[in-house]
């Protein structure tokens, strides 16, 4: 596989490592790992990683709200009796569940993504989001409620991390 080759398949989309070829193999390590890094250097492509893989898109390549649903719900179990999506990733127990977006910001909400890719707005930095199941790690969009950030707190009783 040329440089040009791997140029017009990246320009198409998003292209996962492992398609291009073996890593492993001799003749990934003489032609095509060089290729790619040649490729970077010039600016022409941008290196990503895609959950446990590596993958590689042209500078400016965003995934599309479609793609990132996917890439979401294919990292949750179905809950068949609730019909949560339980994420089965990261979680942190003030945000949630966390994920990296490939060619996105570092460990961001993936209620929030969720919530954005359904509703194609923006959320500002006050909204909070919260499940209505009662599942910590749900990220269905039918199970997300949006309140502000001081209404999901009343009527709870302060505690001592509050305080402070």
């Amino acid at each position: 596989m040329t440089k040009a080759e791997i140029l017009l398949r990246v320009q198409a989309g998003l292209v996962l490592a492992q398609t291009l070829g073996d890593p492993l193999s001799r003749s990934w390590r003489n032609h095509i790992g060089p290729a790619l890094k040649e490729l970077e250097g010039e600016g022409s492509i941008k290196r990503l990683k895609v959950g446990e893989w590596i993958g590689y898109a042209v500078p400016d390549w965003q995934m599309s709200s479609a793609e990132l649903l996917v890439y979401i719900l294919g990292k949750c179990r179905l809950d068949r009796e609730t019909g949560c999506q339980v994420w089965a990733g990261s979680t942190n127990g003030r945000q949630g569940p966390l994920t990296y977006i490939p060619g996105g910001k570092p460990k961001t909400s993936v209620r929030r993504r969720v919530w954005e890719a359904n509703t194609g707005k923006k959320l500002t930095t006050s909204d909070v989001l919260l499940p209505r199941c009662g599942e910590p790690a749900c990220v269905a969009f039918e199970h997300i409620a949006k309140t502000k950030r001081g209404q999901s707190q009343k009527g709870k009783r302060l505690t001592l991390l509050t305080r402070m």
